[in-house]
């Protein structure tokens, strides 16, 4: 029963508090009746708004700048899960985290994190943990329904956030509501009847601009046909937009010399404007368009450039490559290709903290990578995530190659494409590994013994004949931090053991195509963090193994 009280009361200490108050003086039977039907009870318990009063009290006593943050909250439209790390940059571009708050060789976005955990600590929010840890901890984080209505109650008192549904009829933005503007387009019906008043325009310092996938071509409103009107604007973002429809609403862009963060995430991009090199004071620029965008040779004029974010494929004119030289405040850059930068200028980025990046089968790309990652490797506090497509070691000079980057402490993230044949001994591989995405290696030696001492090891993919022997081996205590292994397409694969004690905080495991193998280790049953399991594409005895796990977790089975 105390479990699903929980529930309903979505794990808020004072909705728990509520419910018991509501429950202390009630006959035997009706607390009796309520087992198994709590929400009818719970939402009684709240009518009052006694919840609502003591939520009221927590946000009253947080410090101002969490205030602040906790009010930031509410710029989505509805329930759903808001990403930690635009948060925090959020956040920062608004000035709402301390500089005093900073430590030593500490990025301003770990303190936004722990701002986060703050609000966590005090059950403002709920957070999310990530697998791995890139440049943030948590993935996201939720309010609760209850919160959610304190945090929007609070927006409206003191005109912190101003949400509009861009679609509505005679909706009105007045020149007395908030600074800050969130406009969502859902629900397209060929008219939109919102007004932004001109003597707001002048005004708002943060304009949030989204459409839902399904309507990412989104006819313009005339009133946001240009952005010059817009001159005081320090935040700039654009989510799931099409501007293959129309360039208009980036007109003006140029003049928006205020201007600290701006995004472009999940929209259809064909060009970035080359314009964006007059913004001097840009601190964020998110470029993570859905299609391949071609982007001009301006980014080395961002001085003030901390946090970049590549697309996931992008040209340049002309095969141009790219300058990245005098941003030396960069502290994180994401989606990087070697092909389109000049590689010499990551040398200068003497405040990089993370760099995630892809190379394409270049032995000279991985020396360089490597030398860049040994580079002062005590005094810096960089973190890589790298991805090696079409790299195979059929040479010594590859191999060692793939031996040094593997020894290098920077990196954490590491997805290798191609044939190695032997793994490095353990101690020859950085212990800060938290993910190893194996494809198509090939290796005849069992991977197991050597990849389970690595003590940081939290997610392990090997894929498409990574492993080309019959038999894998996981032995105890081995793999103390995994927390996810999937086991792709490994068609030689015959046998897996398991011993008793390994893989103790193991959470999800995936298993697929791997039609030779028979039967899931039995020692998998004494893993009890073990929450969730997908089969798919194998034999009918695995499938029957299976069987004795139904009752411990969420196993899913596809043919």
């Amino acid at each position: 029963m105390g479990k699903e009280m929980v529930k309903c009361c979505e794990g808020l200490p004072s909705a728990i508090l509520d419910f018991i108050d509501f429950t202390k003086f009630r006959e035997h039977t009706l607390v009796w009746e309520m087992r198994g039907n709590f929400e009818p009870f719970v939402r009684k318990s709240q009518e009052d708004g006694t919840t609502l009063k003591r939520l009221t009290l927590s946000y009253d006593n947080l410090p101002h700048d969490l205030k602040q943050c906790f009010l930031y909250l509410g710029h989505s439209q509805d329930h759903s899960q808001i990403e930690a790390e635009k948060l925090y940059l959020l956040w920062l571009a608004e000035g709402l985290i301390s500089v005093e708050d900073c430590g030593r060789e500490e990025m301003l976005l770990n303190v936004a994190e722990r701002y986060l955990e703050d609000l966590a600590r005090r059950s403002m929010i709920e957070v999310h943990e990530d697998e791995v840890t890139t440049v943030t901890r948590f993935t996201s984080c939720q309010l609760s329904q209850q919160m959610r209505r304190l945090c929007l109650m609070k927006n409206k008192e003191q005109n912190f956030f101003k949400v509009v549904d861009g679609c509505r009829t005679h909706q009105v933005t007045d020149s007395s509501s908030s600074d800050r503007l969130s406009i969502h387009f859902d629900k397209y019906g060929g008219i939109y009847g919102f007004q932004i008043d001109h003597a707001e325009e002048k005004k708002i310092r943060c304009l949030l601009i989204s459409a839902t996938q399904s309507q990412r071509e989104v006819v313009w409103p005339q009133q946001l046909s240009s952005l010059v009107k817009f001159k005081y604007l320090r935040i700039l973002e654009f989510t799931g937009i099409s501007f293959q429809v129309t360039d208009l609403i980036l007109e003006g862009i140029e003049k928006l010399v205020h201007l600290r963060y701006l995004s472009f995430r999940d929209c259809t991009m064909p060009e970035i404007p080359s314009s964006i090199g007059n913004l001097k004071l840009l601190y964020v620029l998110d470029l993570r368009v859905v299609n391949t965008m071609v982007i001009p040779d301006v980014l080395w004029k961002l001085k003030k450039l901390k946090h970049l974010y590549f697309p996931l494929s992008f040209k340049t004119h002309g095969a141009r490559k790219l300058r990245l030289d005098g941003l030396t405040d960069l502290e994180t850059v994401t989606n990087l290709n070697l092909k389109m930068c000049n590689v010499e200028d990551l040398f200068e980025l003497y405040n990089l903290h993370y760099l995630a990046l892809s190379i394409h089968g270049s032995l000279q790309e991985i020396d360089l990578i490597v030398k860049l990652m040994n580079m002062n490797s005590e005094a810096r506090s960089l973190r890589v995530s790298l991805e090696v497509s079409k790299f195979d070691c059929y040479t010594e000079e590859r191999l060692t190659a793939l031996k040094q980057l593997l020894g290098c402490q920077s990196l954490i993230v590491l997805c290798f494409g191609g044939h190695i044949s032997r793994l490095p001994l353990h101690e020859e591989i950085s212990s800060n590994l938290a993910k190893i995405v194996l494809d198509g290696s090939e290796l005849m030696e069992d991977p197991m013994p050597t990849l389970e001492k690595l003590p940081k090891l939290r997610v392990l993919v090997l894929s498409v004949d990574a492993f080309a022997g019959k038999t894998l081996s996981c032995s105890a205590p081995g793999f103390i931090e995994l927390r996810r292994l999937e086991l792709l397409n490994l068609q030689y694969l015959e046998k897996w053991t398991v011993e008793e004690g390994a893989m103790l905080r193991l959470s999800n495991l995936t298993i697929v195509n791997c039609k030779k193998l028979k039967e899931l280790p039995k020692g998998l049953l004494s893993v009890s963090t073990l929450q969730q399991m997908r089969v798919k594409g194998m034999c009918k005895e695995f499938k029957e193994s299976v069987s004795r796990f139904q009752d411990e977790l969420t196993i899913t089975i596809e043919d």
